[in-house]
């Protein structure tokens, strides 16, 4: 399989986990997909660099990190966190309004155990589960 159709069917795949079939294939297909080093230019020069491995652009607007980690540095939630953090942040561009600001989504596909659970899939979100708000 060519990387890109690769990367496109993993994402895909992953979303598949957080909703339904139907939903993951229409409402949530990966529109563009980058494979370079994505960096996110920090705000200020003294601030941290972000570099992202896939990053992929969802039909419905939603950026996505796809993480790749073969070590274990230790760090992940904390990366994964600020990663996420960058890519929100840096969506809404000077001038636009805070309702312009589109989901952001980190998978990290990992080769170690990170947290302590037999399920390979866990999901989080800054949000109420019971309500979605």
């Amino acid at each position: 399989m060519k990387p890109i159709r690769e990367a496109k069917y993993t994402v895909t795949a992953v979303l598949q986990w957080k909703w339904t079939k139907a939903e993951a294939t229409k409402a949530h297909e990966v529109v563009d997909i980058t494979f370079r080093n994505v960096e996110m230019i920090p705000l200020a020069a003294e601030v941290k660099l972000t570099r992202l491995d896939v990053f992929c652009v969802l039909s419905t607007g939603e950026k996505t990190d796809l993480e790749i980690q073969v070590v274990n540095h230790r760090n992940m939630g904390q990366r994964s966190l600020y990663y996420w953090a960058q890519m929100y942040l840096l969506s809404l561009k000077q001038g636009q309004d805070y309702k312009a600001l589109t989901p952001a989504i980190t998978i990290n596909l990992l080769r170690y155990s990170f947290l302590p659970q037999e399920e390979p899939h866990a999901m989080y979100g800054i949000y109420n589960p019971a309500n979605m708000h």
